[in-house]
């Protein structure tokens, strides 16, 4: 049973118009399902916005910090950077990310951050071009050791460091400051050799213990007269057999006038002018310069 909405008045269900009143109850069935379907329009068209503004959550929040850090410096770029990639990974950021990292010159400290944030080969790359940056700016300050450390670290990313564009500055720089420590070691030996010949010659009173005297006057009673002030290389050694090599590292220890235990050596060295037993000297290695430890391992090694 239903009622007609104009009279009220009571009409069966299949019938259509009113008996009283005249009333078409079908407006009243077009009306209900006219709003059946603008509610199901609208829930769609609301399903429909819900489902895009989803898709496209994660480009809307990144195009947001990107905006944000084009638009600060670079501690605060790089941190909205880091949120936009958090937001969607994509290599736009993190080229901006990387160009921002370079400029700040927390470079290294930057890159910590981004552990777990960056893939691990763009990553990598970061490391490696802010390390290659590091050295050619070293290189302009003059910092050469910097700059070779620097060319280390990249070297650890694979870099080929002979690439580098000041390479072959750098190794022309480095060899001349060898040489030159080289020199500045031997000059220091030389000096230390004086004084202690000196002390030795004022302590034992034996004023004809003179190496410089020695040299001139009896370089023939030494197997090499000059081991004490100079670099021996492996070329010239392995020109003597065992035998001679002992005597050799031993006659560093004689100028010293150390007393030798083996007869052997007793009896060479005794034999020698220049040579003056001095039970003070232990034999220690210490007490040699730079140049007499350095002949004494290289002949070891070869004996």
């Amino acid at each position: 049973m239903k009622t007609c909405k104009n009279c009220n008045n009571h009409l069966d269900k299949d019938q259509r118009f009113c008996n009283k009143c005249g009333y078409d109850t079908l407006k009243d069935d077009l009306k209900k399902n006219n709003l059946k379907n603008i509610i199901m329009i609208v829930v769609f068209i609301l399903v429909v916005i819900a489902l895009v503004v989803f898709s496209l959550k994660d480009n809307i929040v990144q195009s947001y910090y990107i905006k944000k850090g084009d638009g600060e410096n670079q501690s605060k770029a790089i941190n909205y950077y880091i949120k936009a990639l958090d937001a969607k990974y994509s290599d736009e950021v993190v080229q901006k990310l990387e160009s921002k990292i370079e400029e700040s010159e927390n470079s290294e400290m930057e890159l910590s951050k981004l552990k777990g944030i960056v893939k691990k080969d763009d990553l990598n790359s970061m490391y490696l071009n802010v390390y290659i940056q590091k050295a050619k700016e070293n290189f302009n300050k003059e910092n050469y050791k910097t700059t070779r450390k620097y060319l280390d670290l990249a070297k650890d990313y694979n870099y080929d460091i002979e690439t580098f564009e000041y390479y072959e500055d750098l190794v022309a720089i480095e060899n001349e400051a060898s040489e030159r420590e080289k020199e500045e070691k031997l000059d220091k030996a030389k000096e230390e050799t004086k004084e202690k010949e000196t002390v030795y010659i004022v302590e034992n009173n034996h004023f004809a213990y003179n190496y410089d005297s020695a040299y001139g006057n009896d370089e023939s009673y030494f197997i090499i007269p000059d081991s004490h002030i100079r670099y021996l290389s492996k070329e010239e050694l392995l020109n003597y057999n065992k035998s001679q090599l002992g005597y050799i590292r031993n006659e560093i220890f004689a100028r010293y006038g150390y007393i030798f235990k083996n007869d052997v050596y007793n009896n060479y060295f005794n034999s020698m002018p220049w040579y003056y037993p001095d039970s003070t000297f232990s034999g220690n290695i210490e007490d040699l310069n730079d140049i007499e430890r350095y002949n004494i391992e290289l002949i070891k090694s070869l004996e």
